[in-house]
């Protein structure tokens, strides 16, 4: 079989030029005074830039929603996808119109032409991450976006869904009545350091490419409509 490469260097080279996505960072956390067993790091990506990356993947051309519907049986109003929802409508429509041969309702963007917004769903659990070795536990923190359609979506063959951090559990050397709260306080904090682009987003805006390589303004939920589900 014909290679695309004749030595290990030219493999390497060919290698070093696939797309390498968003880069991992590591931050010591600062827990302000309060004693912990081991420092406290925080290993993470931009979520901006994960959401750009899921975004923009061809994988999901045929499986994204990108404006407000409403769907009626008859009378009656049904709810599916995140875009038949009544918070997408409340965000990015000013009118609508009905197009009686499908039964939908479809709706006018008020955002600017080519825009859309980009739903957030952030999902977190804490699991062990060495064993027998210091038996550390993390918090992993997963982003997916509404846009994707939810049967596709939630298919484990899909990676819909991306790690955007690794947050620390940190052990404190305080009495055991705070010990969840300041677990909280640091799961917070992380939270708004990865999300920082996000909320950034939010208020101005973020230019991207869509599944069809098509470059377009977005107003990204952030935290703002962000929902945190926990599987």
């Amino acid at each position: 079989m014909q290679t695309s490469f004749r030595t290990a260097q030219e493999l390497l080279s060919l290698l070093d030029a696939i797309p390498k996505g968003p880069v991992w960072h590591c931050m010591k956390i600062n827990t302000q005074g309060y004693v912990t067993k081991e420092p406290v790091y925080l290993f993470w990506h931009d979520a901006l830039e994960v959401m750009w990356e899921i975004f923009g993947d061809p994988v999901f051309a045929q499986h994204m929603e990108y404006d407000p519907y409403q769907i009626f049986e008859g009378t009656e109003r049904e709810y599916g996808e995140w875009m038949s929802g009544d918070e997408a409508y409340r965000i990015q429509v000013s009118q609508c119109h009905l197009l009686l041969d499908r039964n939908y309702k479809y709706m006018q963007d008020q955002l600017p032409a080519g825009a859309t917004i980009v739903p957030i769903v952030l999902a977190s659990d804490k699991v062990p991450v060495t064993r027998m070795t210091g038996n550390i536990e993390m918090h992993p923190l997963f982003l997916t976006i509404a846009n994707i359609n939810s049967k596709v979506c939630m298919k484990a063959t899909s990676h819909a869904w991306a790690c955007v951090a690794y947050t620390p559990t940190p052990e404190f050397l305080t009495h055991p009545d705070f010990h969840s709260v300041l677990e909280a306080c640091v799961w917070h904090r992380c939270v708004n350091i990865v999300c920082t682009g996000l909320k950034l987003a939010t208020r101005v805006g973020t230019f991207m490419s869509d599944c069809h390589i098509h470059t377009f303004p977005s107003r990204n939920s952030g935290l703002t409509l962000a929902r945190l589900t926990s599987p």
